[in-house]
């Protein structure tokens, strides 16, 4: 009788330490996942701001360039 309650009294204490261990190690095993959800996400952000950039480069140009356009045709000279 003792030596059963020795055994249940073990496989519980061997249960709980698994729990706990997996408790401890899901942060762990999740973290990879998530930095790669991060790394994925800052590089979208950064091919966003980049066209953003191209684009406002683009505009300004455009504008710079009708600018010296509309100015030769009214006779002002350029720069």
């Amino acid at each position: 009788m003792l030596l059963q309650q020795l055994a249940v009294q073990a496989e519980a204490i061997k249960k709980n330490g698994v729990a706990r261990q997996c408790i401890m190690q899901s942060p762990l095993a999740n973290a990879p996942i998530v930095s790669d959800l991060i790394f994925k996400v800052s590089k979208i952000i950064f091919f966003i701001e980049t066209l953003i950039t191209f684009i406002i480069t683009l505009f300004n140009y455009i504008l710079l360039v009708g600018t010296i356009s509309s100015n030769r045709y009214i006779g002002i000279p350029s720069e």
